[in-house]
């Protein structure tokens, strides 16, 4: 009886948050597979830790944990295209920029959404990741904050940041004739 309480009680929690790990996932690794993946293996993780870290904790801890999963796999796979291309690894890996202040208009179409996620995706951490928390799983600066570990100043400037940058880029593609 008691451990069908705790596997209904695990269930309730993972059911509450799955979807916003793959989607962070999906967003940030841009492939679904690997998103997939990842949301298995933080769930995994969700369960193993599911006494140790407090319930109202719980969403901002698996967002650090997603994060964190994310960049690891995406230095395992820079690993693995160098090793079979016998070329050098870039230091830097996708980010993803924030599709909210462009116009709404111009959002309307299929290939400008596909093109602001291809932007999002090519943004330097942590500007990639706090775009994705504020705009597309909507956290606040203060879970942001305590998800990357940085304080509420440098969230509001990285994400200023990385919107000008997606904002930047749409302009240019637009004005070149793209979009």
């Amino acid at each position: 009886m008691f451990q069908m309480d705790i596997n209904a009680e695990f269930n309730e929690l993972a059911n509450l948050h799955r979807d916003r790990v793959f989607t962070f996932s999906c967003y940030w690794l841009q492939n679904r597979e690997d998103a997939e993946d990842v949301t298995q293996e933080i769930l995994v993780r969700m369960w193993r830790c599911r006494n140790a870290v407090p319930a109202d904790r719980m969403g901002v801890w698996l967002m650090r944990v997603t994060r964190n999963a994310c960049i690891d796999l995406a230095r395992r796979r820079k690993t693995r295209q160098h090793l079979n291309s016998g070329t050098e690894p870039d230091t830097a890996f996708a980010i993803t920029p924030d599709p909210a202040p462009i116009a709404s208009d111009a959002l309307q179409s299929e290939e400008t959404v596909s093109c602001v996620k291809n932007i999002v995706a090519q943004l330097d951490e942590p500007q990639k990741s706090i775009v994705l928390l504020r705009d597309v799983h909507d956290m606040s600066y203060a879970e942001i904050a305590s998800v990357l570990s940085l304080t509420l100043d440098q969230v509001r400037v990285y994400l200023h940041r990385g919107r000008q940058k997606v904002r930047k880029c749409l302009q240019e593609r637009v004005s070149h004739g793209e979009l």
